[in-house]
């Protein structure tokens, strides 16, 4: 029945029979798959949306469409493009309800997920800055907030107060030293604050879900191509993207390992996102967003702390677990990541934590 119903999206977006299929899904949400015919060898990439996480399909779609063409007119980076169905529309919608959509396939191109190299982290940085370089001069404000406060840190804070008030008691007396340990650095909700309200600090449009797998790599030359997974692209602050990498690709383990004496912070794999980074965003940063330019990984990290905290506290109402504990087990893993990041910085950089 799966198969059937991809070969249906397929016929709807322009193949024909018989349709080839491969699957290219590595990520948890969507559902995306290579699919191709006789005549159209190179083939589309086909995609059913996930609309438990993402609400409204034709918001991410406008987002997409919006940003693809002003790139190309740009004349700059490129991304996939995005494809009509049959009957003329952006989305198809199949009997069950499900909707669907399709991008071009590039071709020679890749995606991976481990293991990273310094060289491959750096490219990547650079390819997730340079899309919002080339987007400095499209209003935020023209792309709908698909996730309303996604990496709004005051929100993930009272979310975690709620579910202190709210949580299990038993879970509640189990986690309480990590508890403490996430209300004591409370300072970095205040410092969230205050980029918020300071104009030295711009929304800008952002990626919001910086990982490798979500950057095309040329097959030969093993250069970054483009940033793909654009779904939760909308406004945002500087840390979101670079945070995200430094959480998901200069991390030693990732947030699934329950021993954490074998995460730390893997020092070339950092120094390589922060110099790509910058070199991607060229001079679109403010001196003060300079400055702060380390906040991005501790702020990200301790966001993702709470989330996994608070949903543990709440019966794991968000995140899918495979045993009882494994949200209390990966929000530690952020917590200790949090703090091998804070004596990282201190030590290699000098860099003042909490001001």
């Amino acid at each position: 029945m799966k198969d059937l119903a991809i070969w249906k999206a397929a016929i709807h977006f322009g193949l024909r029979e018989p349709v080839s299929l491969s699957s290219l899904s590595s990520g948890l949400i969507h559902q995306t798959y290579h699919v191709w015919d006789e005549e159209n060898i190179e083939g589309i990439v086909l995609q059913q949306i996930n609309e438990k996480v993402f609400q409204s399909p034709r918001q991410i779609i406008d987002n997409y469409c919006l940003v693809f063409e002003h790139l190309r007119k740009a004349k700059v980076l490129q991304i996939p493009a995005p494809l009509r169905s049959l009957e003329g529309q952006w989305l198809w919608f199949d009997e069950n309800g499900n909707s669907w959509r399709a991008n071009a396939y590039v071709p020679n191109s890749y995606t991976e997920d481990t293991p990273i190299t310094a060289l491959k982290a750096k490219r990547a940085a650079r390819s997730f800055a340079q899309l919002t370089q080339a987007l400095t001069d499209l209003d935020p404000s023209a792309l709908a907030e698909v996730i309303s406060g996604f990496h709004n840190l005051s929100i993930r804070f009272d979310q975690f107060q709620n579910a202190l008030r709210q949580g299990q008691e038993g879970r509640l007396k189990e986690a309480v030293k990590m508890i403490d340990a996430l209300v004591q650095r409370k300072h970095y909700v205040d410092f969230y604050k205050n980029i918020s309200k300071n104009a030295s600090f711009q929304q800008r449009i952002m990626h919001h879900d910086c990982k490798l797998s979500n950057i095309l790599f040329h097959k030969q030359m093993e250069e970054a191509i483009c940033p793909i997974d654009l779904d939760t692209l909308m406004p945002g602050y500087y840390f979101s993207d670079l945070g995200d990498m430094v959480r998901s690709m200069a991390a030693s383990v990732d947030e699934a390992e329950r021993d954490v004496e074998k995460i730390f912070v893997r020092k070339e794999v950092y120094q390589a996102l922060v110099e790509g980074y910058l070199e991607g965003m060229g001079n679109v940063l403010t001196e003060k967003e300079k400055k702060y330019l380390h906040h991005s990984g501790l702020l990200m990290i301790y966001m993702q702390a709470l989330r996994f905290l608070s949903d543990y506290l709440l019966r794991d109402v968000y995140y899918k677990i495979h045993y009882a504990t494994q949200n209390y087990d990966r929000a530690l893993n952020q917590l200790t990541l949090l703090t091998k990041l804070e004596a990282f910085l201190q030590e290699e950089y000098h860099y003042t934590i909490h001001e």
